[in-house]
């Protein structure tokens, strides 16, 4: 015979613990994702003063593109320039130019490439975190429906629903930790 505490214990203490886990991976999310937002948001204020404009996003990224059409022409003419045969001074110039040219383009993608890596590890982490937040919400839900039917197990109902009960949760917490690890792992190396 199970004491009648034992069956509300079990079921309350995962409601609980569940929702302590969830209000704790919460927490991890939201404290990971300003940081990445204020990076974001960093690395266009960073644009901003490089090209000394007060541009928006899309413009600055706009701006960005522009500029690597345009080296990018640039160094064709550089190209073509050589191709003509210059003097050697000449071609040494155009050569430095190309490389300057280059340079800059690198200097940019290396600039959108970072917002965009951030913007990435946003949404990773948030598509990551969604089977967490859905499974705990589904053991807490099953576990308050299971408290008041109670009084219409028997003795042997009582067993098995707390059996099965238990057996969920670990699943759930083993899931949980699993996908904890994994946006805990794409934070640290990304």
């Amino acid at each position: 015979m199970i004491d009648s505490q034992t069956y509300f214990w079990v079921f309350s203490t995962i409601i609980q613990a569940f929702a302590a886990l969830v209000a704790l991976i919460g927490m991890f999310v939201v404290f990971r994702l300003q940081i990445i937002k204020s990076e974001i948001e960093s690395s266009y204020r960073d644009l901003s003063a490089f090209f000394r404009k007060n541009l928006s996003k899309d413009q600055l990224e706009s701006h960005i593109d522009y500029d690597i059409i345009k080296f990018e022409k640039e160094i064709e003419k550089r190209q073509e320039e050589i191709e003509e045969g210059p003097t050697q001074g000449r071609r040494i110039q155009l050569k430095a130019q190309i490389e300057d040219f280059e340079e800059e383009i690198e200097d940019r993608r290396r600039r959108i490439n970072l917002i965009y890596s951030h913007k990435s590890e946003s949404e990773a982490i948030i598509k990551k975190s969604k089977p967490i937040f859905y499974h705990n919400a589904f053991l807490i839900s099953l576990s308050i429906i299971v408290l008041p039917l109670k009084n219409f197990l028997g003795d042997s109902g009582q067993i098995i629903v707390i059996g099965v009960g238990t057996i969920l949760a670990l699943i759930v917490l083993i899931s949980t930790f699993q996908n904890m690890l994994k946006i805990i792992g794409s934070s640290v190396y990304n």
